[in-house]
């Protein structure tokens, strides 16, 4: 392999683990605003006593929000983002071995059609 193969495939590498950080950055932000929109939603119901009577006791700040039950509405881009972080967390064992093998391919695809210019 020559040096520009290898310096082919170490861009292709990063862009690989480019993606990856990306999509698992944007999970992790993601939910962590709809965790933070939802602690303060639950705060400003506490404090104005609209909190169903088996909540009333809770800790907006420490509860674990997972074990609440509850359903919200969120506005369509929120819903849009969550279904997206859920989607990539959930299944990350499908698409980060994906991008990895694109990210392959594609170097693949340019060293050929290099090598077919000369």
């Amino acid at each position: 392999m020559t040096s520009n193969n290898r310096m082919q495939h170490a861009i292709w590498i990063s862009v690989a683990a480019l993606v990856i950080i990306v999509g698992f950055s944007f999970s992790w932000l993601t939910i962590r605003s709809f965790h933070t929109q939802l602690r303060q939603s639950l705060r400003e119901q506490k404090q104005a006593g609209k909190l169903p009577a088996e909540w009333q006791d809770i800790d907006p700040d420490t509860v674990d929000i997972s074990k609440l039950g509850f359903q919200m509405k969120v506005p369509r881009g929120m819903e849009t983002r969550l279904q997206i972080a859920l989607l990539l967390t959930d299944l990350w064992y499908v698409w980060v071995p994906s991008v990895v093998v694109v990210c392959f391919v594609m170097a693949l695809f340019i060293r050929r059609r290099s090598v077919e210019r000369q």
